[in-house]
C-alpha cells in the first residue's frame, strides 16, 4: 500500500523509529533524503522512475504533482510499519 506526503526541505518523517529528512529538492521528481539510524547515516537519491529501498521493506520514491518548493515522497510499505509526520511523532514520543 502507498503512501504520499507532501514534505518541504528540511522536514521529516518517521518510519518507526528511523527520521527521513527531506535534504534537497532538485526537481520536481528528483530529491535527495537522509535515513538517520543509530549505526550509521545514509543519504539517497529518490526520482519518480524507480524506487529505492531506505529501510527493509520500505521503498520510496517521487510522487507526481510536486513542485520546487514541496516534494512528494511516495511510501511503499507493509501496513505494519507506522510512517508518521515529525510533529506527529513528537506528540506520542515526545521531543525527537
Amino acid at each position: 500500500m502507498a503512501l504520499v506526503l507532501a514534505v518541504s526541505e528540511n522536514e521529516s518523517v518517521y518510519v518507526g523509529d528511523h527520521k527521513i529528512t527531506l535534504q534537497k529538492i532538485y526537481t520536481p521528481v528528483r530529491y535527495r533524503v537522509l535515513v538517520e539510524d543509530p549505526y550509521r547515516d545514509m543519504v539517497y537519491e529518490i526520482t519518480a522512475r524507480e524506487r529505492t529501498e531506505i529501510l527493509p521493506d520500505v521503498f520510496l520514491s517521487a510522487g507526481i504533482d510536486a513542485n520546487y518548493t514541496q516534494a512528494k515522497l511516495l511510501f511503499e510499505a507493509p501496513r505494519s510499519r507506522v510512517i508518521l509526520r515529525q510533529s506527529l511523532y513528537e506528540r506520542q514520543h515526545g521531543s525527537a
